[in-house]
């Protein structure tokens, strides 16, 4: 959902269970509720708080949880960069698939 226009309280529904989505400068950002069963596909529902029309609709297919088993810090170059080496299972190879990583309270 674009940001322009966004009303500031929203609510996206998972199927039947509804949870609030955060609006920032680009967009919405929406936390998926746990899985009703694993590999499940719902119909995503965007409101704006007391509107009855959606603002978007969509659907959202969940993926098993991938379980992250070492870290491990590469050699940090003079700019300032590091490697860091996730290895685990259940990782989605999808070019949508996005890490971020933020300090506490971004």
């Amino acid at each position: 959902i674009a940001a322009a226009g966004l009303a500031q309280e929203v609510l996206c529904s998972f199927d039947t269970l509804r949870v609030a989505g955060e609006t920032t400068q680009s967009g919405l950002v929406v936390v998926s509720p746990p899985a009703p069963f694993p590999g499940a596909t719902v119909s995503v529902s965007c409101f704006a708080a007391g509107d009855s029309r959606p603002l978007a609709v969509a659907t959202f297919s969940y993926t098993p949880a991938l379980s992250i088993a070492s870290l491990s810090l590469g050699v940090v170059s003079e700019l300032g960069s590091s490697a860091l080496a996730v290895r685990g299972s259940g990782f989605v190879a999808a070019a949508d698939t996005v890490c971020g990583f933020f300090a506490r309270g971004q």
